[in-house]
């Protein structure tokens, strides 16, 4: 099972892009102060989190699946996110 919770900060507003079939497709950075790791994330759905951009510094957790993406020496690693919330302060 493959199966990842991270908690974090959002770094930047997300990027937002559509597949052909227009459905909406977020990635943003996710930095981990625990670990010291910044972690790129995707997150593509019917539920998208409409104020995600607006919480840049703030703390989130992420659910998902970690993948590795390209080939080689130049892969990297993403958390495809099936479920993001909030932390409270």
């Amino acid at each position: 099972m493959n199966k990842l919770f991270l908690t974090g900060t959002v770094q930047r507003p997300p990027k937002v892009a559509y597949t052909p079939n227009g459905k909406k497709v977020l990635t943003f950075p996710l930095h981990s102060r625990d670990s010291g790791l910044t972690v790129d994330v995707l997150f593509a759905g019917d539920r998208h989190p409409a104020d995600l951009g607006s919480t840049v510094g703030g703390e989130i957790l992420v659910a998902g699946a970690l993948v590795g993406v390209g080939t080689g020496q130049d892969q990297t690693v993403r958390i495809e996110a099936s479920q993001i919330l909030w932390m409270e302060e």
